[in-house]
C-alpha cells in the first residue's frame, strides 16, 4: 500500500491481464470531484485572465456570433 502513495494508481492483473486499479485517496477524490460547468470555468477565466496585458480587447468576442433571429421557416 505504501506504493499508492507515490502513485496515482497501480494496476492489478490475473495471468498478465488487467482486471482492477487500486487508486490513491488523492487520485479518487480527484476523480470524484464535480468538473466546472463550462459558464463556471468562463467566469473563472474572466476574473483570472488580464486580456489587456496581451493586449487583446475585451469585446473580442463580441461580434463572432450571428444575432439575427435566423431565417424564417413556413
Amino acid at each position: 500500500m505504501h506504493e499508492l502513495e507515490d502513485a496515482a494508481l497501480i494496476e492489478l492483473t490475473r495471468r498478465g491481464q488487467p482486471v482492477a486499479i487500486l487508486l490513491s485517496l488523492n487520485e479518487f477524490e480527484r476523480l470524484q470531484r464535480r468538473s466546472a460547468g463550462f459558464w463556471d470555468a468562463y467566469s473563472t477565466f474572466q476574473n483570472d485572465v488580464d486580456l489587456s496585458a496581451d493586449h487583446i480587447e475585451a469585446d473580442i468576442w463580441s461580434d463572432v456570433r450571428d444575432q439575427t433571429t435566423g431565417r424564417d421557416i413556413p
